[in-house]
């Protein structure tokens, strides 16, 4: 097992600035190479603090902005087209990548990655959606899943 000191949040491990305990393999071949932790040291714990206090702030001022975009998101409605079988059931799914773009259509900001989906959405139907835009900042927008209008021609 090593001591290492985080750089960077490491889901599932820890925040900037925590010392941990790993192990060898995991700290030498996937924390060191890719620059999320460094051994400890009195040098990287002062550069630690530095970095926390400047994270702090810069958390609290995105969990501002989040908690100002929930009254959008919660009064939003947005629709994705996708094609459906007879049944209603689609041919594939809708994906957070679908539903963030449909939700920037209308001119609020969100990245995919912040769209948190229970299972697949595979029918046609409306859906609650979370999104996730800080932690302990959720929106519930509505989602409406329709078919596209029939083809002309």
């Amino acid at each position: 097992m090593l001591k290492l000191m985080l750089l960077k949040e490491v889901e599932g491990l820890g925040d900037a600035g925590d010392v941990v305990r790993v192990r060898s393999g995991y700290a030498r071949n996937f924390l060191l190479p890719r620059r999320l932790a460094a051994p400890v040291s009195k040098d990287a714990l002062r550069q630690a603090e530095a970095h926390k206090r400047r994270t702090a702030a810069e958390m609290a001022e995105r969990k501002e902005e989040a908690a100002a975009q929930i009254g959008a998101l919660n009064a939003l409605s947005v629709s994705v087209e996708a094609r459906a079988q007879a049944d209603g059931s689609l041919y594939g799914s809708v994906t957070a990548a679908m539903i963030a773009e449909a939700i920037n259509k209308e001119g609020v900001a969100v990245d995919a990655h912040h769209i948190r989906l229970d299972e697949p959405i595979k029918a046609l139907g409306i859906y609650d959606v979370k999104v996730c835009l800080f932690e302990g900042v959720e929106a519930s927008p509505k989602l409406y899943v329709v078919e596209p209008p029939p083809a002309e021609g």
